[in-house]
């Protein structure tokens, strides 16, 4: 939490070594190839600690978003699940949560094709008309 703040130039080769190591594994990091050599133990891991509220409202506040409308979205496909399940057809269950919900759009292909294809990182094709 200082900015300008860095590490000495001669003791930057051994920050991948401290970063990987385990607590209580004492280990010898080379600081000058062949001339100089650190030795050092970690004793005690401390996690960090989260971020000042003040540098991440941004970044909380569309966590929060994300999370309510993942809340929101799961009880209105819980909705559309009971309007099927009791013969209403899929535009009437949409229509039914009162939410502005784009319409279903029909897929001509196999299931193991749809699958494969999303197996691979690959779009799902748009609906043919």
């Amino acid at each position: 939490m200082k900015p300008g703040e860095a590490l000495p130039a001669e003791l930057r080769p051994i920050l991948a070594t401290a970063f990987s190591m385990e607590q209580e594994q004492p280990q010898v990091a080379e600081v000058e190839k062949g001339k100089s050599f650190v030795l050092y133990d970690v004793t005690d891991v401390q996690a960090s600690a989260p971020a000042p509220l003040a540098q991440i409202t941004d970044d909380v506040t569309f966590a929060w978003k994300v999370d309510a409308g993942s809340r929101a979205a799961k009880v209105a496909a819980v909705k559309i699940q009971a309007a099927l399940r009791k013969g209403q057809s899929i535009d009437q269950a949409i229509a039914a949560t009162g939410k502005n919900l784009p319409p279903v759009e029909q897929v001509s292909m196999s299931r193991p094709t749809l699958a494969a294809a999303l197996r691979a990182g690959q779009q799902v094709p748009p609906r043919f008309r």
